[in-house]
């Protein structure tokens, strides 16, 4: 079994189970403010032959069942410059209106491996504008290693 370790927390995971997370980042919520500003990261192999755009498509169809889910667009899109998809979709939580937008870059590690590195910015349709600025930020710093790894 391999031993996974991050941030003080370590455990065993089953032979062949994959390490997908690379890391969730959050904004304090103030008192005042029931939702989050979520900015997450995940490694997701893609089998052979499955392309980009079908893996975002794979996403949209995981999440239609949301509460008043509304598809808003998907567009081309260039992140730490390569190739990118941003889907865009709305939801009904309990507590307020929420933007999504998910973002997929295809990476091809030096052993051949390919996966979607898949960005997943959240936070209230209410309050996108005010963070906006900071998932442009994050986003403007990305960088990915010349093999993908």
């Amino acid at each position: 079994m391999p031993r996974f370790d991050r941030h003080g927390v370590s455990f065993d995971a089953p032979d062949g189970w994959l390490d997908m997370c690379l890391v969730r980042v959050e904004k304090p919520k103030p008192p005042e403010s029931p939702e989050a500003c979520v900015f997450s990261l995940s490694n997701e192999p893609l089998r052979p032959g499955e392309t980009l755009r079908a893996r975002i498509q794979k996403k949209l169809i995981s999440v239609k069942d949301l509460p008043k889910f509304r598809y808003v667009d998907t567009q081309d899109a260039v992140l730490g410059g390569k190739p990118a998809i941003v889907m865009r979709f709305t939801w009904e939580s309990s507590t307020t209106r929420v933007l999504q937008r998910v973002i997929g870059v295809e990476i091809t590690k030096a052993s051949g491996t390919r996966s979607a590195v898949i960005v997943n910015l959240t936070s209230s349709e209410k309050d996108d504008d005010a963070h906006q600025r900071a998932f442009d930020e994050m986003l403007a710093s990305f960088r990915f290693a010349s093999n993908g790894a």
